[in-house]
């Protein structure tokens, strides 16, 4: 059995796991060409969901994330309103811009809007974030500079706040990495020797 299910049927009671197990099968069948949000990102955030204990409707948002923000899943294909609240709150969170003051009050508006609504979206979107590092390179240019400004502003601060050190970890190496590439690699080289 695949990974995100077996991890998912030791988790969840039984009704859960089916209804993860059914999303799962679902968006498994749609094709897309997104070399960034398909059935491999769906699959590793939900992964990462389950391994930190978040509960069964995050899971499924989780993995219709990457299908609803692109549109292969709309409001009307789904019918729980818990879920299509949480997707919809991450989708308005896909707008951060940190390009200016005014941008970034906007931005920390709209996380802390999201907060008030379900706190779970604001974790979703930190794995999301997290998960979108190891996609960096089908990134053009200017958005991977983006995505890292928004890393290093806001996601990775915001993990640590809220005492998600994986996430922290994941960011800041990213970061590190992306920003500093020769030093990432000089250190990268002793710790693995």
């Amino acid at each position: 059995m695949e990974e995100l299910l077996e991890l998912a049927k030791n988790k969840y009671n039984s009704d859960e796991f089916e209804a993860i197990s059914k999303t799962y099968s679902l968006l498994s069948r749609i094709k897309t060409d997104n070399k960034i949000y398909n059935i491999n990102f769906s699959r590793n955030l939900a992964i990462q969901l389950i391994e930190n204990k978040l509960d069964f409707k995050s899971i499924i948002t989780g993995l219709y994330y990457p299908f609803y923000i692109t549109d292969k899943i709309t409001d009307d294909n789904l019918d729980d309103d818990e879920i299509i609240s949480m997707l919809n709150s991450l989708k308005n969170l896909n707008s951060f811009n940190v390009s200016n003051r005014e941008n970034q009050l906007s931005s920390i508006k709209n996380m802390f809007m999201a907060i008030a609504k379900d706190m779970r979206v604001i974790i979703i979107k930190l794995f999301v974030e997290c998960e979108k590092v190891n996609y960096l390179d089908f990134y053009s240019t200017s958005d991977q500079e983006q995505i890292m400004l928004q890393n290093k502003e806001i996601f990775a601060p915001t993990s640590a706040m809220l005492g998600i050190s994986n996430v922290k970890n994941v960011l800041e190496n990213a970061i590190y990495k992306f920003y500093k590439p020769k030093d990432y690699a000089e250190l990268k080289s002793a710790v693995d020797k």
